[in-house]
């Protein structure tokens, strides 16, 4: 019997990435590495799990905001590596600048965000962090 995937709404998907972005920043603040943190990555995962994809225009910025933080969970296990221009110290500042811009409604306005993490092709199915984590266990 397969899953039933119960999907945020925009309202509940953007307050949950907020959430999980300053989460992210003041864990790095505290020089903690992200992505060793398992309350973080519980989190991810449950909204990964439910946030739709192509749902509309209006949850494109929110992709951006959560493939951002994929990727800050992703560089925080492989040393800082893979995000060109993006240093260690960047990313909290980074999550601000986006948590910023998602709490006025606007689009994401960072270039280097948008750079690595901005629309494209989009596809259905997880999340660039859990697609390296299968490609990883294997």
């Amino acid at each position: 019997m397969a899953e039933h995937r119960v999907q945020l709404t925009y309202g509940d998907a953007k307050q949950q990435i907020l959430e999980l972005l300053l989460l992210c920043a003041a864990e790095h603040d505290s020089e903690r590495l992200v992505g060793l943190d398992p309350a973080i990555d519980n989190r991810f995962d449950d909204i990964d799990s439910a946030l739709p994809r192509h749902a509309g225009p209006e949850f494109d910025k929110l992709i951006t905001a959560f493939e951002f933080c994929a990727g800050w969970l992703d560089s925080s296990n492989h040393d800082w590596k893979f995000y060109k221009g993006i240093e260690a110290g960047d990313w909290p500042r980074l999550a601000r600048v986006v948590v910023a811009d998602l709490e006025a409604d606007r689009e994401i306005s960072d270039p280097s965000v948008l750079s690595h993490f901005g629309p494209k092709e989009q596809v259905d199915g997880p999340s660039l962090l859990e697609r390296l984590k299968r490609f990883f266990s294997q």
